[in-house]
């Protein structure tokens, strides 16, 4: 059996569990192979089971305040439509006084000021003169966001604002920015497109470092990188 803290006062990882319990956040993966053991406590059996897609959602008592839980879905296949599963989990938590967070899309990114516009249209510019210069792959842009998570009644997304006592669960997040990036090898096409389905957290992954750190941030093989630290 597996422990895991959620208060982060034990000396052991935190886990899935943990990352989900406090902060009170999502948190997915098409495969949570790609995770660390450390990251991912069970990895030696999601491998011998096959188990791939990963969700994972708090669970909270009838007002939303408190977490109470942590539910996770898991599938034997890569996915990142999980909506029909999460209204169905929904439903049987509204039948035991239990809520949990929605799965919202979050909204395409529009650029309405014009200096800002002008801006990513120089960032555009020079991506696609370094990327034709140094025969770089791929290159894009990450922006700085806010999104408004919301809770989940019965199958039914409440804005959290009103479920919190005005106390608005807003995540601030990264995302790549779909104006901005130039992709010259169309073989890593496919990495660009699994960048856009994730939305970073401050600090997290090697572009969350590097907008923490307010400096540059290299990583020489992403793919020997954690997870955690690769997004």
């Amino acid at each position: 059996m597996n422990i895991f803290s959620v208060d982060g006062e034990c000396d052991g990882p935190l886990g899935l569990p943990g990352r989900i319990f406090s902060p009170k956040l999502l948190e997915w993966t098409p495969n949570v192979q790609y995770y660390s053991r450390k990251e991912y406590l069970r990895l030696t059996h999601a491998k011998h089971y096959i188990a791939q897609g990963s969700l994972a959602f708090p669970v909270f008592e009838p007002s939303g305040r408190t977490s109470v839980g942590v539910l996770e879905l898991i599938v034997n296949s890569q996915t990142i439509n999980y909506a029909p599963e999460v209204d169905k989990v929904c439903k049987a938590l509204e039948a035991v006084n239990l809520r949990t967070l929605g799965i919202l899309d979050y909204p395409k990114i529009q650029i309405c000021n014009e200096g800002r516009q002008n801006a990513f249209a120089e960032i555009l510019e020079a991506l696609i003169e370094e990327c034709e210069t140094y025969k770089l792959p791929p290159a894009q842009t990450w922006i700085l966001r806010r999104h408004r998570s919301a809770l989940a009644y019965g199958g039914v997304w409440k804005n959290s604002s009103s479920s919190f006592d005005g106390r608005c669960m807003e995540q601030v997040y990264m995302s790549n920015f779909a104006t901005a990036f130039y992709v010259v090898d169309v073989d890593v096409w496919g990495f660009y497109e699994a960048c856009a389905e994730y939305h970073l957290q401050r600090g997290q992954g090697v572009t969350g470092r590097a907008f923490s750190s307010l400096g540059m941030y290299f990583c020489g093989d992403i793919a020997q990188s954690a997870k955690l630290s690769t997004l």
